[in-house]
């Protein structure tokens, strides 16, 4: 008989590296493709925001892509809590609805704090919900193949960088901010199909199985009718309710010509008691990572980068607009161009880490280096050419650095920590991108310049390649010896 509950068929399961794994990847894509696409295009909406608002704080308004930001970071810890009790398909869905419902009420705002609520609580807490579980479920899915695969599931970002700046700006001449912002909660609304992609690694492992099963029977020339099937189908739902497993579906076949079998439902859903529900609660955070120095790094250059993107990303267009450098249609045409640059460094950067070329730490650090060059130079920078070429360096360094944290934390913590690993990281992650503006709002305030506030996020990220270029070779040492 074949034990049918949740975590046996999550044990046995086989990473297919294809197959329907690439379903899972283009699911994620493209919830990261509206999702964050539109948080890293934000800056764009930003001075539109700033125009129908007249008079209101740029510091003030630079609060909601934080706050959104911050929310969606945060979030990731009980995201994964949420994926590994339910299913990354059930929270994905959930959180495009309230994505949605968040940017659909922001049409009805009269001030702009409202949109702090709106756009940077609802929709921060539906995108919260949203983006992770593509992340987790695609590393799932893959092992020989999981850079490359996690570089395009990742690049649907940059992918939605390159094209929501134009998209805002067509929408809002068309429609007005508000008409724009409806629009917007409609495009988020289809990431419900992404979500429907998402099978459970349990269903896909119980279908493998089927399958398996089938053929051997096929072989042995043991099935040949209808009923012989459905003698299988009830042997399966024996071992559910053997193993202690509530029965919600019946599995049901259809032989047709003799040769083909067509599941028409395979869904498991586990009975859990109180004492699972408690170590649920338990398990939302595991803290034994914290005592890990490899986490602990990781964790420290997430941070880091923290201070400098998203809100670089933010700040530029409304300092090269204010400064005369560009218009309002060139500083979109910089977002875009970075997000160009950036899915290609995702891409390119999960091509790169599964040949092992270079090794990832080494690459992790070059990452800090390059991205920690935009903002130095961009106060010095006096046309459009030279600030497209920081925009491409900024997103090329962005992307690598995007890709390569789910993949060094799968490195030193194994995929079975994947959904603990990367949601505590991106918990600190969200932590300093929510202090990020307190910081950037005073120094502003502080010496009425844009120039000090870009400085001090070049000085955090070449703090970071300092850390991972001195600290992460003796970690290393450190993690091969544990191995031994």
């Amino acid at each position: 008989m074949l034990p049918s509950t949740r975590e046996e068929l999550r044990r046995r399961f086989v990473p297919p590296d294809g197959g329907y794994g690439w379903f899972i990847v283009f699911g994620a894509f493209f919830a990261q493709f509206w999702i964050t696409g539109l948080i890293r295009s934000f800056g764009v909406l930003l001075l539109e925001i700033f125009v129908l608002f007249e008079g209101s704080s740029i510091t003030l308004g630079a609060w909601i892509p934080a706050i959104l930001a911050t929310f969606t970071l945060t979030m990731s810890p009980i995201t994964g809590a949420l994926c590994e009790r339910f299913s990354e398909r059930v929270v994905m869905f959930i959180g495009s609805v309230l994505c949605c419902i968040g940017f659909i009420l922001s049409c009805f705002v009269t001030r702009i704090e409202h949109l702090l609520v709106t756009v940077g609580v609802i929709s921060g807490l539906g995108a919260g919900l949203s983006l992770l579980p593509g992340v987790l479920i695609t590393s799932r899915y893959f092992k020989t193949k999981r850079a490359l695969a996690n570089g395009i599931c990742v690049s649907g970002t940059a992918c939605g960088g390159l094209i929501m700046p134009r998209v805002i700006q067509l929408l809002v001449a068309e429609f007005g901010l508000r008409g724009t912002f409806l629009l917007l909660g409609g495009g988020i609304l289809q990431v419900c199909i992404s979500a429907a992609l998402l099978r459970p690694t349990e269903v896909h492992q119980r279908i493998v199985e089927i399958d398996e099963k089938r053929k051997k029977l096929n072989g042995e020339k043991k099935v040949t009718t209808n009923g012989e099937m459905k003698e299988v189908a009830v042997e399966m739902n024996d071992t559910k309710k053997e193993s202690g497993e509530k029965n919600t579906g019946l599995v049901e076949f259809d032989l047709g010509t003799g040769d083909k079998l067509a599941e028409t439902s395979a869904e498991l859903t586990e009975t859990e008691g109180k004492g699972s529900k408690k170590k649920f609660c338990l398990q939302i955070i595991d803290w034994s990572l914290l005592k890990s120095p490899s986490f602990l790094l990781c964790s420290t250059t997430v941070g880091l980068m923290a201070m400098c993107n998203p809100h670089f990303l933010y700040y530029m267009p409304s300092y090269v607009t204010e400064k005369g450098i560009v218009t309002k249609s060139e500083a979109a045409t910089l977002v875009s161009i970075g997000a160009a640059i950036d899915m290609f460094g995702r891409i390119g950067s999960g091509w790169l880490a599964d040949r092992n070329f270079i090794p990832l730490g080494k690459m992790y650090a070059l990452c800090f280096l390059v991205a920690g060059t935009a903002p130095l130079i961009l106060p010095f920078a006096t046309n459009m050419i030279v600030l497209g070429i920081l925009c491409s360096l900024f997103g090329l360094a962005a992307g690598f650095w995007f890709l390569l944290v789910p993949t060094l934390l799968t490195e030193y913590h194994g995929v079975e920590k994947i959904s603990s690993s990367y949601g505590l990281a991106r918990l600190f992650q969200g932590v300093m991108t929510f202090c990020s503006p307190l910081l950037i709002g005073f120094i502003l305030n502080a010496t009425d310049s844009y120039n000090a506030a870009f400085f001090m996020m070049s000085g955090c990220l070449f703090l970071a390649s300092f850390l991972v270029f001195t600290v992460e070779p003796w970690i290393l040492r450190h993690h091969r010896r544990d191995q031994s």
